[in-house]
């Protein structure tokens, strides 16, 4: 039931937040993690994006690996086809259709911080970076002396 509602606000041009569970795209987003999707045209997508998607009767947000263009049998614009992988996979899912995406992660919330769409977007390399960025500032901080 909640995916359908989730499907047609996002249809509707409505930005929907709920709760991720699931562990196949951990560290980017993890289980009880509170995730923001918005509709997005489908010429908008690039490798790197997350994107929720209807897998069968469950919506599953997994990113872009690799994006496929189809020649159309009429004759018109190629349709892409979406490779997409959880982070914690170690193979890609079942090409997927792009009548099938119905929208992209553009925040995810975990107790104490929000974690803004430029951390989970980009390549693998881009966001192995960023993590160790962040934890660069952040591991100074826990062994501070507490007066």
């Amino acid at each position: 039931m909640l995916a359908e509602l989730v499907e047609e606000a996002l249809k509707s041009g409505r930005r929907v937040r709920f709760r991720a569970s699931g562990a196949s795209m951990r560290p980017a987003i993890r289980g009880g993690d509170l995730i923001t999707v918005a509709p997005v045209p489908i010429e908008d997508l690039a490798v790197g994006d997350i994107v929720l998607s209807r897998v069968g009767p469950k919506l599953t947000a997994h990113r872009i690996v690799a994006i496929e263009r189809l020649p159309s049998s009429g004759g018109g614009p190629p349709s892409p086809r979406f490779l997409l992988r959880g982070d914690a996979a170690a193979v890609d899912d079942l090409p997927l259709p792009a009548e099938r995406v119905i929208g992209r992660v553009v925040a995810v919330e975990r107790k104490p911080c929000v974690l803004a769409s430029r951390i989970i977007h980009g390549s693998r390399r881009e966001r192995i970076e960023r993590w160790v960025s962040i934890l660069r500032r952040r591991i100074p901080t826990l062994f501070r002396k507490v007066p």
